[in-house]
């Protein structure tokens, strides 16, 4: 018997695994049996008819179901760095522009702000977000006051969100920062002053935050999150890893994005990362990793030996001009691979599917003796492999017992003419797909997007409180950016090689 709340979702076609082989994970005029937010059972549609005559209906036999996306590595930010007056450029300049922005009241509200960045997410499929929080300086008190409002918008939006609660504690402008600060004269530290002084939470600090936050937001998912090796001292990184191991609670981070965070590992242990994290016991299957541009292969063979994921955010790479992750390495050498639109996705809106599709076509290598990457893979990597990284199996797959996490696509606007068939369909997913062919999302058994219309959400008044809040703004901190900039390119221009490549493709070390 149904019991309210329950709900059946009907497809012409229905994915339950994009891991699985064809003739098991894509099944034909079925439905999704769904009870308080947990899939019952997947059956025949007519059969589950007449056992469920109470639930509510969804979908149609236009439609394909699938599960929901799991968007790895975000930052959460609606507002996009082009709409804020940012142009794209490297991240350590980029850097500067956002410790700026952090210390300026008032820019952006942060509720709307992470709002309107749950509504594009959910217009393109996502339903479980990675949110790495961006902390670069302040007491554990402004932390506090900047982090609340987030978690309420993520509660407010129905989307399911995984929260890695970022610190740091070294190198606030450069790396090795000390180096930096040498180099610059007299008249230009008096222009990184406006930047504040560098101030940084302790971890205890951070640990009983952590805790407060997890009791007061009990359907968010917390994650350690020290921003980047880069950025956090040894010892920091050794208590971490002290208290992942004996919680059990999951690290998040970025790691190698650039060549410069690469070169550093070496000049500060005289080793890789992934040696480096392997000695401060970080190297597990807990932990995830961002971007991982320029890994080595030995770094390779050890992140695949602990199982530990690597997020790949192929947009975000080439806006930051960071360069290309050996993605096609990374399936090779047994490494674990999630997707992620950094809050950088290539059309600047998070559409996921956009994201996907870049992946695909950025490892399409010369030569006939190389495939062209599985489709089915990679829209595994942005389901069940974002699933290991969000530390929760029961997401990005259709199963009994599952979260009822999933997604309507319109097969007339996947295929793009009458009659056509969309068929494999992953492959026409990953070429074809977009926002646009997404009408309905469901969370946790909740329909949020219901046939194009919001039940939860309202784009149009968040789009337009939030417009209100914006507009072109000069602050002392803005102008110091643009000074220091140029000292800070060219200590950057020596500090590594010029021999280095800047793109990373297949398997160079």
């Amino acid at each position: 018997m149904d019991r309210p709340g329950s709900a059946l979702i009907r497809g012409r076609w229905i994915v339950t695994d994009w891991t699985a082989h064809p003739d098991v994970g894509v099944l034909e005029d079925v439905a999704v049996y769904q009870e308080a937010g947990t899939v019952v059972e997947i059956g025949n549609f007519a059969e589950l008819s007449r056992r469920y005559p109470s639930a509510q209906r969804f979908g149609d036999s236009d439609s394909v179901v699938i599960p929901g996306f799991v968007n790895a590595h975000s930052h959460g930010r609606g507002v996009s760095t082009l709409q804020k007056h940012q142009r794209d450029e490297h991240l350590e300049l980029r850097v500067l522009d956002l410790i700026s922005r952090s210390r300026t009241v008032g820019r952006t509200d942060p509720r709307l702000d992470t709002l309107w960045s749950c509504v594009k997410q959910i217009a393109s499929g996502i339903t479980t977000t990675v949110h790495s929080h961006s902390y670069y300086q302040g007491s554990i008190e402004e932390y506090s006051r900047g982090v609340r409002p987030l978690l309420d918008a993520y509660g407010e939006s129905g989307m399911r969100c995984v929260f890695a609660m970022n610190i740091r504690n070294r190198n606030r402008l450069a790396y090795p920062e000390d180096d930096f600060i040498k180099e610059l004269s007299c008249g230009d530290c008096g222009m990184v002053s406006p930047l504040g002084d560098a101030t940084y939470v302790s971890f205890e600090e951070y640990l009983a935050l952590l805790l407060e936050l997890e009791h007061a937001h009990p359907n968010v998912s917390f994650q350690f999150g020290p921003t980047n090796p880069v950025w956090c001292t040894e010892r920091l990184l050794g208590d971490i890893a002290d208290a992942s191991r004996h919680s059990g609670r999951r690290v998040h981070t970025h790691l190698a994005e650039t060549q410069y965070q690469a070169a550093f590992a070496h000049k500060a242990y005289g080793k890789g990362w992934s040696e480096a994290l392997s000695d401060l016991d970080l190297l597990s299957d807990r932990l995830s990793c961002a971007h991982g541009v320029w890994l080595a292969e030995s770094d390779l063979a050890r992140l695949a030996h602990a199982r530990t994921q690597v997020v790949h955010n192929p947009a975000s790479n080439l806006r930051l001009s960071s360069g290309i992750a050996p993605l096609r390495r990374f399936i090779e050498s047994g490494v674990p691979v999630a997707i992620g639109t950094d809050s950088l996705a290539m059309s600047d809106d998070d559409d996921i599917f956009q994201d996907i599709r870049l992946a695909a076509l950025l490892q399409n290598v010369p030569g006939v003796e190389h495939a062209q990457l599985d489709a089915a893979g990679l829209l595994g990597m942005a389901t069940r492999g974002g699933a290991l990284v969000a530390g929760d199996p029961g997401l990005g797959v259709l199963a009994s017992g599952s979260r009822a996490d999933l997604v309507l696509l319109s097969i007339p606007r996947l295929a793009g003419l009458p009659g056509l068939e969309p068929l494999p369909l992953a492959d026409w997913i990953v070429a074809r797909g977009t926002a646009a062919c997404v009408h309905s999302v469901m969370v946790r058994g909740r329909m949020l997007l219901d046939n194009g219309r919001w039940t939860t959400l309202e784009p149009s008044r968040i789009a337009a409180e939030l417009g209100r809040t914006l507009g072109p703004r000069t602050t002392a901190a803005d102008d110091a950016t643009r000074n220091v900039k140029p000292a800070l390119r060219e200590y950057y221009r020596r500090s590594v090689a010029s021999g280095n490549r800047l793109y990373r493709y297949n398997d160079q070390d």
